[in-house]
């Protein structure tokens, strides 16, 4: 190991063709498979009761279960009152449970199981109880631990670390938290973290959903798209609305344009369509009013006697004007 960390032993690129570099690519892969393997290390200690022929020469099988599995290990024989360790290498991760298996009939009788790793220590306490292959005993006892650490939950019998968009800051006996919907956590959290979004997004379901069509959202903490005015529109995704602007003969409605109705107008750019005056008419869909020449009633023909400066029976007659017709006297 001396060598190797210090780069005094290389192969020969004489000899083999392979350059020092070469020999640097393999010190590094060693190390990370030393690193590896002292990173998946276990200790486990048990500790025998201390009660009367606690102890066995019977070879008996401890067996850890984690959240990623399971590792045994033969222990061949323990006095009464006295701890024995060894060692397990495999990866389980966070130990949970401890299977004590004793197939002979010289029982044992255990207090506690400690498993040591790289992040801490797990004790497992175990009941004064004989494991043993007799009548009236179990050749097997199974005892798991009663809380998880912080960043793990229940699952069943085990510790599990916390999933996606859930936390435990905490010892506990229960499964973890699930965040807020406008909060989000990465695998194995003690917390959650509010979920920011851009301009033109909302926050959903622990992420950001895109704001649909007419509604709009500045981004940040907000957990909803605001709608429009009906004389305003945006495209999905948008920070903002816009108004619309519609030709002569049109007024702006439901984020859209629509023709006015008969009898009304609108210039190009008006909010709203307005009424046509007294004698005036338009189409749907105008830009403006027209005047009409609506057919007049007859009107008595004025006739005036002008006693003093007219004949006997002489009479004036009034000419109509435009729209109007005689009707005799």
């Amino acid at each position: 190991l001396h060598s190797l960390f210090h780069g005094d032993c290389y192969l020969s690129p004489s000899h083999t063709g392979y350059s020092r570099d070469m020999n640097l690519t393999l010190t590094l892969l060693f190390l990370l498979l030393f690193l590896r393997v002292v990173a998946g290390t276990y200790t486990v200690t048990v500790k025998s009761a201390d009660n009367r022929n606690a102890g066995t020469y019977n070879t008996f099988t401890v067996t850890i279960t984690g959240e990623r599995g399971s590792a045994s290990s033969y222990v061949y024989g323990i006095d009464r009152n006295s701890e024995k360790s060894f060692s397990l290498t495999k990866d389980i991760g966070l130990p949970s449970c401890a299977r004590v298996y004793n197939p002979g009939r010289n029982g044992v009788m255990l207090s506690w199981l400690r498993v040591s790793y790289n992040s801490g220590s797990t004790t497992i306490y175990f009941p004064d109880k004989w494991i043993e292959d007799d009548e009236g005993e179990s050749p097997w006892l199974e005892r798991c631990r009663g809380t998880c650490p912080p960043k793990y939950g229940k699952n069943g019998k085990l510790c599990k670390l916390c999933g996606v968009n859930t936390y435990n800051n905490k010892d506990t006996s229960s499964g973890c938290t699930s965040c807020s919907s406008t909060q989000k956590s990465s695998e194995g959290s003690r917390s959650c973290y509010d979920v920011t979004c851009n301009k033109g997004s909302y926050v959903r379901d622990h992420g950001c959903g895109k704001c649909s069509q007419n509604t709009y959202s500045i981004g940040g903490r907000s957990n909803r798209c605001t709608a429009c005015s009906s004389t305003h529109y945006s495209e999905a995704g948008s920070e903002s609305c816009s108004p619309v602007n519609c030709k002569g003969g049109e007024y702006p409605t439901n984020h859209k344009c629509q023709a006015c109705p008969q009898n009304t107008f609108s210039i190009a750019g008006y909010r709203s369509c307005t009424a046509c005056g007294i004698n005036e008419t338009a189409p749907a869909k105008s830009s403006r009013c027209q005047g009409v020449c609506k057919s007049v009633p007859t009107m008595w023909n004025v006739t005036t006697k002008l006693n003093d400066t007219l004949k006997e029976n002489g009479t004036l007659t009034l000419s109509c004007g435009d729209g109007y017709s005689n009707i005799g006297d």
